[in-house]
């Protein structure tokens, strides 16, 4: 997704502005926009084209307090490492705001200059403070032993509030030496919140000295708890889970039926289990839920279990549709092994549909089919293209290279895209095809491909000597490319071939002054947007002050009719449901890459984020989560959240239609606007 061309800070703000330093009696150009008192159009400029202009940051540091907490999520959401002195002294500053937003700012610089500063913030008198702080320290990639002794002076519970909710980020060893000391501790006995972050670290660290604690946890009262655990235990349990898992099912909380369905099915794939007949006719039953969520992961996990004839019964009367849960219901059959499974993809790769075209090549997969899967590697629509290549990929027979390089002519980017990526490990491709492959990259919309194309070109070149030259000159082209995110791939792919990169340079747009003055007068306040499907309507609340870059995108698609008639292209039950693909196949966008606007939001059910790939390759699509997801805070753009239609939320199901996004003009009944200001940042 490109960036927008433009001009650069000088060409923004004076007409004139030269490299030569310029006289004291003649103020610069950000003196100037500073002069008209628009310290936020400048520190938004300069986050939209990842600019450091050091005079407009000292100005506002030493002159503008009142700017301090919007001055450090600029700088760290810029990520220059001379920010690291202004980050340091606002960590010290007595406004409490401005001290959490430098702590989590200097996370995202992430420099490890900042270890001094960050571990006195521990003790910072404010709780936020230090719970950013132990975030930004695992950023830093700080082991426990290094962040410990610096909470030591404070009374046990206060150091447990500042260290569990980060706990997660830590290595496995790490989580279990916490463990064993609040073990000792406490007796076992933590405040309730507490407990959930420990047992949530222990769920994510995927380390088997957590089982005694997890398997415990299936029976906790909270059902999110329950969830993870569950969860935990299809990663790292063993035969006798399942019997502890088998209450779950009949959970009223769909969540955790369908993390204990994920789970059981994970124990009896990787061989830890056997496949016990007792869940057979829950499953059956579960196949016939009213809720979503459990119907369809009932059917996507039936698959693991030999087949019973009332199950196959009910996934063949599925298969025979042309909604998600015929895709599931047939690659369940085949991965059973049920005798009429060939039957049935044989059909599916006739449908019009592609996404059950899509289906069949993942039922082929189960199956052994590898002549559906080629027979698919041809199919009119990208879509299905990139699944056939995709499953292609898993595996090792001579065919894969053949398909990848007969792939690197394909007509749609999407698809070389792929074939890119799997040569960036594997260099069986030659320099001319490469080339080939990139040769009407400036003509395509996918950043992807000039990106993947970067790193394929290094691998290459680390495996053929004899093409090295040529492609460092390759690279060194690409790496002058009017993309940011293209110039930033070939100065990672030069710098690992020992070769100095070009400059990588900030990112250009064609927004002038006037036009971030705008930006920052619209959205000064939250705004409200309308998500109309065939079940109904979601109302979102729109953080603008938080992200203005990404709502002022999201509205601006909405208003052209974008989003209309897309369909959300992925849904994880339990975790989030994702639209906004031009495309449908998780690799479309519109064309434009967003500067990512991190901050501490929590992701809790309901919270609006953008998906990217990597650092600043947002464009149109988001996710909605679905449940809670902390690992996501702070690292994916949050830029609103669902205030009504909640409840549609769990209907939802994959290749459902958005039928439109509007702005509404007014707040929902008994909704204010929310007032301006980085002050409003949740905590």
């Amino acid at each position: 997704m490109r960036a927008l061309a433009g001009l650069t800070l000088c060409g923004l703000l004076a007409a004139g502005c030269t490299s030569q330093p310029s006289r004291q009696s003649e103020p610069t150009p950000a003196a100037k926009v500073l002069q008209e008192d628009d310290a936020s159009a400048l520190l938004l400029l300069m986050t939209d084209q990842l600019l450091f202009e050091p005079f407009g940051v000292r100005e506002i540091f030493r002159e503008r307090p009142e700017f301090h907490e919007e001055l450090a999520f600029a700088m760290g959401r810029i990520g220059d490492p001379r920010a690291l002195g202004y980050l340091e002294s606002l960590l010290a500053d007595q406004v409490v705001e401005v001290r959490r937003a430098a702590a989590f700012a200097l996370g995202l610089v992430a420099d490890r200059r900042a270890y001094p500063a960050l571990v006195g913030a521990l003790v910072d008198r404010d709780r936020e403070v230090a719970r950013l702080a132990v975030d930004a320290l695992v950023r830093l990639e700080s082991p426990l032993r290094q962040v410990l002794p610096a909470l030591e002076g404070l009374p046990a519970d206060e150091r447990w509030w500042r260290l569990l909710p980060s706990l997660f980020r830590f290595a496995p060893d790490d989580i279990h030496q916490v463990e064993g000391e609040l073990s000792i501790e406490t007796s076992g006995k933590l405040a309730p919140e507490l407990e959930r972050w420990l047992l949530f670290a222990l769920a994510r660290g995927g380390d088997e000295r957590g089982l005694p604690a997890l398997r415990r946890a299936l029976e906790h009262s909270d059902p999110w708890m329950r969830g993870w655990s569950a969860r935990a235990l299809g990663r790292i349990g063993d035969s006798g889970d399942l019997a502890l898992l088998t209450p779950l099912l009949e959970a009223d909380d769909a969540g955790v039926v369908v993390q204990a369905l994920r789970a059981g099915s994970a124990l009896v794939d990787s061989g830890r289990a056997a496949a016990p007949g007792d869940w057979l006719d829950p499953l059956l039953g579960l196949a016939h839920d009213d809720r979503s969520w459990v119907r369809l992961t009932a059917v996507e996990v039936a698959g693991a279990w030999p087949p019973s004839e009332p199950l196959a019964a009910r996934l063949r009367t599925l298969a025979a549709g042309q909604d998600r849960l015929a895709e599931l219901a047939l690659a369940a059959l085949a991965r059973s092994g049920d005798p009429e499974g060939e039957q049935l993809i044989a059909r599916a790769v006739s449908s019009q549909q592609p996404s059950i075209r899509r289906a069949a090549i993942a039922a082929a997969g189960h199956a052994g089919l590898q002549r559906v899967i080629e027979r698919l590697a041809a199919d009119a629509e990208p879509s299905v293209r990139i699944a056939a290549l995709t499953a292609l990929l898993e595996d090792e027979r001579p065919v894969v290279s053949t398909a990848v390089r007969e792939a690197l002519l394909d007509p749609d980017p999407g698809v070389r895209a792929v074939a890119l990526d799997w040569l960036a490990s594997n260099p069986v491709a030659p320099l001319d095809e490469l080339l080939l492959a990139l040769s009407d990259a400036g003509e395509s919309r996918l950043p992807d491909l000039k990106v993947n194309g970067a790193a394929a070109l290094a691998e290459r070149a680390a495996a053929e000597p004899l093409e090295r030259g040529a492609i460092v000159a390759a690279l060194e082209r690409l790496a002058r490319d009017s993309e940011y995110l293209v110039r930033r791939a070939a100065g990672r792919a030069l710098e690992r071939l020992d070769r100095q990169a070009v400059p990588l340079g900030t990112v250009t747009t064609s927004r002038k002054m006037r036009a971030y003055r705008s930006i920052i007068e619209s959205t000064r306040a939250n705004r409200f947007v309308e998500i109309e499907i065939a079940s109904g309507r979601i109302v979102l609340e729109l953080e603008c002050p938080i992200a203005p870059l990404t709502c002022l995108s999201f509205l601006q698609l909405a208003r052209a009719g974008f989003y209309d008639g897309l369909r959300f292209h992925r849904v994880i039950p339990d975790f989030v449901v994702q639209g906004g693909d031009p495309r449908g196949d998780g690799w479309g966008g519109p064309g434009f890459s967003l500067r990512d606007e991190n901050s501490p939001t929590h992701y809790e059910r309901g919270v609006v984020g953008m998906a990217r790939s990597d650092t600043h390759t947002a464009g149109s699509q988001f996710f909605v989560t679905l449940s809670r997801q902390p690992h996501l805070t702070g690292r994916y753009t949050a830029f609103g959240r669902v205030i009504a239609g909640d409840e549609l939320l769990d209907a939802i199901e994959q290749g459902d239609a958005i039928v439109r996004i509007r702005e509404l003009e007014e707040p929902p009944a008994g909704r204010a606007s929310a007032p301006s200001g980085y002050g409003r940042l949740p905590r």
